[in-house]
């Protein structure tokens, strides 16, 4: 019969993190003297503890902002494909009413780029010459 090996597992889930630190603190401040924890040589929880608490609220904080920046997102997308075919389509007035002189577009904020693209490769196949 084989024996089980338990495994006791550390998230890697930020708040998961810190929710099992509070715990740990909290059970081991509630031991005092006789927690197990007071053998630790590194990672002391007299040194850790502290930074518990202010760590939970700035992920609260952390988590509130990004709901806030979804949000926030989220009224900005309501618009953006109309602006963007705004935009788009003064662009397209621009170029036609200065075809000769597209660099005026850059006193509108367009970035104009006149250099020429690089020719594309030809495709045409090699032919092998015929086997002798």
């Amino acid at each position: 019969m084989s024996k089980t090996v338990a495994r006791v597992i550390i998230p890697t889930n930020p708040a998961e993190v810190l929710d099992l630190a509070k715990k740990v603190s909290d059970k081991h401040i509630a031991d005092a003297a006789s927690s197990p924890l007071n053998a630790l040589v590194d990672n002391k929880w007299s040194v850790t503890q502290p930074y518990v608490a202010p760590a939970i609220a700035k992920h609260a904080e952390a988590e509130m902002y990004k709901k806030k920046m979804e949000e926030a997102y989220r009224e900005r997308d309501k618009h953006i494909d109309e602006i963007i075919e705004s935009v788009k389509s003064s662009r397209d007035v621009l170029v036609g009413i200065n075809k000769k002189n597209p660099k005026v577009l850059g006193q509108w904020g367009f970035v104009v780029n006149d250099t020429p693209l690089p020719r594309k490769a030809s495709k045409t196949k090699k032919q092998t010459p015929p086997e002798s």
